[in-house]
């Protein structure tokens, strides 16, 4: 015996007719009986009692309805059981870019806590070039990659579209950039040759004037926000703290628009892991097409 029989004596008891059991059971009437007579061989008693009006079951045929409904608990629990210690072993490992990682990624995270509670995450750091190898060495399952960029096997989807710029401390003409102090940044090579592009299109082999390097964005802002001098920056790393503080200028190409930047969630391409598909269900309701661009 089986949980399909189980199942029988559970409708059996219920319905009290062979009929009906087997329509919720998906199977022949024929099948039923024959199912109820090898049943009965196996225990030695009879378990229904047929009549004008239907079926009963015999004081035998209760007991054994009885234990059905326990062992259909008992296998329920135990489904749940399973379900729920492979959802707390499931990791979901997210690429995700430095700042990307400070401002967005908080509240995907807590919402995706939300939805998926029992998922574990664990979210790593770095440039995009970076995280774009680790998802192709299948270090991480789905990765934020910021800038134009086809990895074999992933799909995408367009998180924001942000325009590039460049901030001063007071009004300065773009024309005059190669003048006039830059601060340098450490950033991701491969935005930092859109700068360089974007340079090389505007001025050609002059080079920028610039003795002043730190370590990371915010710290050029800060050099920024002081006077030291202009900086070139996306401007996903501006928020409302600093924008009172200095003067931005988008960045524009030959044809005179403004140049943007991709910042896109990679996938694997085929059929999802139950966390991977509730991850990115989520970040397209978080991120619809409307909200995307930024400038």
């Amino acid at each position: 015996m089986d949980d399909k029989d189980w199942l029988m004596m559970k409708h059996l008891r219920s319905s009290r007719s062979i009929t009906q059991a087997a329509a919720v059971l998906f199977i022949s009437q024929p099948a039923v009986s024959k199912r109820i007579q090898t049943l009965e061989e196996e225990v030695g008693a009879q378990l229904i009692a047929r009549s004008s009006t239907g079926i009963q079951l015999t004081p035998a045929g209760r007991i054994f309805a009885d234990y059905a409904e326990e062992m259909l608990e008992r296998l329920r629990t135990v489904k749940n059981e399973i379900a729920e210690n492979a959802a707390l072993s499931e990791l979901l490992r997210i690429g995700v870019p430095r700042t990307f990682s400070q401002k967005q990624m908080p509240e995907i995270l807590r919402n995706f806590a939300v939805r998926c509670p029992t998922v574990r995450t664990d979210t790593v750091s770095g440039f995009s070039i970076d995280l774009a190898k680790m998802l192709m060495n299948q270090e991480m399952q789905i990765a934020f990659i910021r800038g134009e960029c086809n990895l074999p096997g992933y799909d995408q989807y367009l998180v924001s579209l942000d325009y590039l710029c460049m901030i001063s401390r007071y009004e300065t003409d773009v024309a005059k950039m190669p003048d006039l102090q830059r601060v340098l940044y450490k950033t991701d090579r491969l935005l930092t040759k859109i700068f360089d592009d974007w340079w090389r299109m505007r001025f050609g082999q002059q080079k920028p004037r610039s003795n002043i390097e730190v370590g990371d964005v915010q710290s050029c802002i800060q050099m920024v926000r002081e006077g030291a001098g202009y900086a070139i920056v996306p401007s996903y790393v501006l928020d409302n703290a600093v924008l009172p503080y200095v003067l931005v200028t988008p960045l524009r190409d030959e044809h005179d628009e403004i140049i943007h930047r991709k910042t896109s969630l990679f996938y694997p391409k085929g059929k999802l892991s139950a966390a991977e598909s509730c991850f990115v269900e989520l970040v397209r309701e978080m991120f619809p097409e409307e909200k995307r661009k930024s400038g």
